[in-house]
């Protein structure tokens, strides 16, 4: 079995034969853009008042699943979910991996520590999300969705 870099996949998932590295990079790379695009908009403002860890936990959890859900995006063409239904997942997926790093981030972030978190966050639960929705038998198999390079 490949085992994958575990700075690509957390250590709970390393060893998941079902994802493939290429993929997932390719797929995670538009999402974590947008997510550091959100991070950078949000981090002048914060500069002289770094959110708490729970606020920022807070925050993810409402704008992740908006991210990942949007209509067009992969989750939401490669699998049978309607907006909700995907945004209610999601956010269980955001929840469980902010939980999991929570008592390894600092009480206040800052602009940097913000994108750090965000990107460790957003790829657990992607992962997660994914794995989730595969189990459930929720995967769509068509050409598109077996082609990275028509996800957005």
């Amino acid at each position: 079995m490949r085992k994958f870099p575990t700075a690509v996949f957390p250590p709970a998932l390393s060893s998941a034969p079902v994802l493939l590295a290429p993929m997932f990079l390719s797929l995670v790379t538009p999402f974590l853009s947008l997510l550091s695009f959100f991070l950078l908009l949000v981090s002048p403002a914060l500069a002289d008042n770094a959110p708490s860890k729970e606020s920022w936990i807070g925050q993810m959890v409402v704008v992740l699943p908006g991210v990942v859900c949007a209509e067009g995006q992969y989750f939401r063409k490669c699998f049978n979910l309607d907006r909700v239904g995907c945004n209610s997942e999601a956010e269980g997926a955001v929840k469980a991996c902010a939980a999991k790093y929570a008592p390894e981030m600092p009480t206040a972030l800052s602009p940097k520590d913000g994108q750090q978190w965000g990107s460790k966050i957003s790829e657990c639960a992607y992962d997660v999300f994914e794995l989730s929705l595969q189990k459930a038998g929720k995967r769509i198999d068509s050409d598109d969705c077996k082609d990275p390079a028509k996800w957005q």
